[in-house]
């Protein structure tokens, strides 16, 4: 029986864990039953950097990427050898992730004649881009056949023009681009991995609420309902079909998840 109930254990690696949708998304994970890893450049609340022995379903555990003066390559190793480190890898016996969900995130305004443009460039491909690539190497690295590996873009990096956001509509096309290139069986992904975006408009966070306190929030997103729609989407990723990116519109009557 001890052996059923490992093998049915589901863990999950959430990137920009100490975020607002990432919080909520480890709480909504941790709820039901999965073992989490939470994955930022800052510590995750109540994240425990090593799993003791005994640790049962509902824990989480931390890995903080280190940002000053590393760079990408740094931190990919650094966050695959403390993966390894709490055993997960691809020999027989060791732990195996279910669920690959990214989060990172930023903001920046800024049009061509702005004089920090390239400022907001390095800054919105450091938060959104890069962390993207690390996601999928991650997925590529520790992740079981058949899981789920889920990308954060937006309506704005669509195919909608973002005159106003260079860096961030072109950072987030970015993202987009990556949800339908690794979607296609050569791109190093584990078998059948089922790989989906989001592209929420506005979601109900407090930075938002600081930022636009006049702006109605008939159409703001609550981050408990997405967190739990994708954990749909985790525990049964046959529901999805890899290379869509999935538009996230709220209403009155509810929220819709609609391809792009």
């Amino acid at each position: 029986f001890h052996l059923v109930v490992r093998s049915m254990q589901r863990h999950a690696a959430v990137m920009g864990a100490a975020g607002a949708l990432g919080t909520t998304m480890m709480k909504t994970l941790r709820a039901r039953g999965w073992r989490v890893v939470g994955i930022d450049s800052k510590q995750v609340v109540d994240g425990l950097r090593r799993p003791p022995v005994g640790m049962e379903a509902g824990v989480m555990w931390n890995v903080v990427v280190p940002t000053n003066g590393s760079n990408p390559s740094e931190q990919k190793k650094h966050v695959l050898g403390e993966m390894k480190l709490m055993g997960f890898g691809n020999e027989e016996g060791q732990k195996k992730l279910d669920a690959v969900l990214c989060f990172n995130g930023g903001f920046a305004m800024g049009n061509a004649s702005c004089d920090d443009l390239l400022v907001s460039v390095e800054k919105m491909y450091g938060s959104i881009l890069v962390p993207s690539f690390l996601g999928a190497s991650l997925a590529a690295t520790f992740m079981r056949p058949g899981s789920l590996f889920l990308l954060s873009g937006a309506l704005a990096g669509g195919n909608v023009p973002t005159p106003r956001i260079l860096a961030y509509g072109s950072a987030k096309a970015a993202v987009h681009h990556l949800v339908r290139s690794l979607s296609h069986e050569t791109s190093g992904l584990p078998d059948g991995t089922k790989v989906i975006g989001i592209a929420p408009d506005i979601l109900d966070t407090e930075t938002n609420r600081v930022s636009m306190p006049n702006t109605p929030r008939d159409n703001w997103t609550p981050l408990g309902d997405l967190a739990n729609k994708v954990c749909d989407w985790a525990e049964s990723p046959q529901m999805c079909t890899s290379g869509t990116i999935y538009k996230v519109i709220t209403s009155p009557s509810g929220t819709t998840y609609d391809a792009l």
